[in-house]
């Protein structure tokens, strides 16, 4: 199998149960209050956003052999970021409460998240349809919303700064690549 089927097929299964994105103003990427709200509703929606941006980081594991990308500052290892597994349980926290916090009848796009973690969702679209995901496809939407929902609950919510999840993004393969 080619590596742009298994990143669409694994892509497709794993974000076979969000919905599809709304309207998309142009620029940056974001979704609308009612996205977040119906992710975020309860626990076994937001596993599909853990289960998407668990996608996310098997598509930019397969596409990474195929460019050269290196931006991780040097870390020594007592001052490593938190792992993947610690962010996702952040992740998970953060949504318990952000709960009913959001206008979940509101088609209003949600605010753009702070330039640190707004680049590092552009540049996965950018990444993703440059390596075989048809770009404004509902996949595509689909991984986007996902990641982008995934900062949202750690940051908003106050399970970690803004400081650490870039942190944790520049340092950690494979999202280093989105680190830019």
């Amino acid at each position: 199998m080619k590596r742009r089927e298994i990143l669409l097929s694994s892509a497709a299964i794993a974000l076979a149960s969000i919905r599809t994105a709304g309207a998309q103003q142009e620029g940056s990427f974001r979704p609308t209050q009612r996205q977040v709200a119906d992710l975020l509703e309860d626990e076994t929606k937001f596993r599909a956003v853990l289960l998407g941006v668990d996608a996310l980081r098997l598509n930019l594991l397969l596409t990474k052999g195929s460019r050269l990308v290196d931006n991780a500052p040097g870390y020594a290892s007592s001052e490593l970021p938190l792992d993947y597994v610690t962010m996702k349980e952040r992740a998970v926290e953060g949504a318990a409460k952000l709960r009913g916090m959001l206008d979940s009848n509101s088609d209003e796009t949600m605010k753009e998240l702070v330039p640190e973690l707004q680049n590092p969702v552009q540049i996965s679209i950018e990444i993703l349809a440059k390596y075989g995901v048809q770009p404004g496809s509902e996949l595509l939407t689909k991984q986007a919303t996902a990641f982008w929902t995934f900062l949202y609950t750690i940051t908003e919510s106050g399970a970690e700064s803004t400081q650490s999840v870039r942190d944790w993004i520049c340092s950690s393969n494979p999202f280093d690549a989105l680190c830019g």
